[in-house]
């Protein structure tokens, strides 16, 4: 992803699931560079004791919605982004004895479509 700080710097920020841990990295985005390679040695814990297993964290919904499978699955096709953490608590609840488990989702959409 891409954020424009206010100061005029773009940066390239990445988040990778590993494990359970959320990490997060983010750099001066470069004319010519890899987000990917770029943000490896950046990224450090952001989140812990995330449970989302097989759901994925990221969901990208590309041309005219979610539903569509005519438009190419390319970067510059997204129009949406569906995030979806599965958080557990880092104690269990005082009188179950169990992990509570929360989740929560957002949606980023383009506001700055291309066509």
């Amino acid at each position: 992803m891409e954020a424009d700080t206010g100061s005029g710097v773009v940066q390239w920020i990445r988040y990778s699931l590993q494990g359970t841990t959320l990490m997060r990295g983010a750099v001066p985005k470069t004319p010519f560079g890899d987000p990917v390679a770029s943000t490896n040695g950046q990224l450090v814990p952001y989140l812990d004791d995330i449970q989302n297993g097989a759901i994925p964290v990221f969901t990208y919904c590309y041309g005219s919605g979610c539903g569509d499978t005519t438009t190419p699955p390319l970067p510059s096709n997204i129009r949406e982004v569906i995030i979806t953490l599965m958080l557990r608590s880092s104690k269990p609840d005082p009188e179950t004895k169990q992990y509570r488990t929360v989740t929560v989702t957002g949606q980023a959409v383009r506001f700055n479509p291309t066509s």
